[in-house]
């Protein structure tokens, strides 16, 4: 989930909470295509479906914080 130009939030559904070099390792791989930017990981028991059923890889709050503001 992508909450401003430099921050980005990625969930992740897995049994046991990785090491932290194992996130360092992972924000490198985000920010080597992604660019320079702040990554925080959530750790979530399930990615839960939109309203139409499917799950979403990516999500964009950007426009959405943007456009609140005119």
């Amino acid at each position: 989930i992508q909450e401003t130009h430099n921050d980005l939030c990625v969930n992740i559904v897995l049994e046991k909470r990785p090491s932290k070099i194992d996130e360092k390792e992972l924000t490198e791989v985000v920010q080597a295509y992604l660019g320079k930017m702040n990554v925080a990981f959530n750790y979530i028991s399930e990615i839960p479906a939109g309203n139409s059923g499917k799950r979403r890889y990516v999500i964009s709050k950007i426009m959405e914080s943007e456009t609140q503001g005119l």
